[in-house]
């Protein structure tokens, strides 16, 4: 029960806008607002079917307005810098945070190519930050994920 209720703090604070980081203080781009959805959804998907998602088809019904088409929804999962889908490492259950080598320091999901040498990462549990191509290359993936560079 207390797991639990730990999640579902975490999905609160995640679909206020909160744990994300904007560097510059500035207004919230499209890119990160994007990645901030999918960071709820994924949570949302997880805690639903008790099971982590496998496939972007398990996170539509948790983006975004339940009134928008599948087509809006599939949008949110395209970043806006580089015009590509997020790529998104399926199985990560965010309820095993700490559990299973699951920690704060691995990318569970990211702009495929970004955009000016640097690129959105989402990490556990809805930590978002733009980093340089070069940190990229050398970080940490959950489930030991390999990124095509």
């Amino acid at each position: 029960m207390r797991q639990r209720s730990a999640c579902y703090c975490v999905l609160l604070l995640t679909l206020c806008g909160c744990g994300s980081r904007n560097p510059s203080g500035g207004p919230v781009d499209k890119t990160r607002s994007k990645l901030q959805a999918i960071s709820g959804a994924y949570l949302a998907a997880t805690m639903k079917a008790k099971a982590a998602p496998t496939k972007a088809e398990d996170l539509l019904p948790f983006l975004g307005d339940s009134s928008a088409s599948d087509e809006v929804k599939r949008a949110m999962t395209r970043s806006d810098n580089d015009g590509e889908e997020f790529v998104i490492v399926w199985g990560v259950d965010l309820r095993k945070l700490g559990k299973n080598g699951l920690s704060r320091d691995v990318i569970f999901a990211y702009e495929k190519r970004g955009k000016g040498g640097q690129r959105y990462v989402l990490k556990p549990p809805v930590d978002i930050f733009v980093i340089p191509d070069d940190v990229f290359k050398s970080s940490k993936f959950a489930n030991d994920h390999q990124p095509g560079l």
